[in-house]
């Protein structure tokens, strides 16, 4: 176990030194083009949730748990996790991270979003095959904008009297 731990960390660690030596920079999807492997049931591209908040301060993480979706109930999968980790603003993704059963047949539309400039609202707009785990990317999406529109709402006064 202690092998395969230190394998898997050695790789993230090669794959996060890549990116960064990317000619490309922060803004480019470039480092999108390979996920990374964490294991056989946990993949994420390009940036993790530690390394976006390193990078871009006090991101925006949306979660669809695989409980929530209808194919995970359908399948009886009770783990499993798909995150977006967006921009402070919540508008343009920065990375996803998918844990559980199916991850390596669902990240690639996370790399395609990133390759093709997407915003988190292009995630809610569009159609995802239903029942299918790709539909976490719409829920998870749909979990952002909730927390973006938080953020912008007005703090309550403070009545004083």
């Amino acid at each position: 176990v202690c092998t395969i731990v230190h394998a898997r960390e050695r790789r993230r660690r090669m794959v996060v030194q890549a990116d960064r030596a990317s000619p490309r920079g922060d803004a480019s999807p470039q480092g999108a083009r390979d996920a990374a492997p964490l294991g056989d049931d946990e993949r994420y591209v390009p940036r993790s949730e530690d390394e976006a908040r390193r990078r871009h301060g006090d991101v925006i993480v949306g979660r669809a748990r695989y409980d929530e979706i209808a194919r995970g109930l359908i399948a009886g999968i009770s783990h499993g996790l798909l995150k977006i980790v967006a921009d402070p603003d919540g508008v343009r993704p920065l990375g996803f991270h998918v844990l559980g059963e199916g991850a390596t047949e669902i990240i690639h539309l996370g790399q395609m979003a990133l390759l093709s400039s997407w915003e988190i609202d292009q995630f809610v707009d569009n159609i995802f095959n239903f029942p299918t785990l790709a539909e976490a990317y719409r829920v998870a999406a749909l979990d952002v904008v909730e927390q973006r529109e938080e953020r912008r709402r007005p703090l309550p006064r403070a009545s004083v009297g």
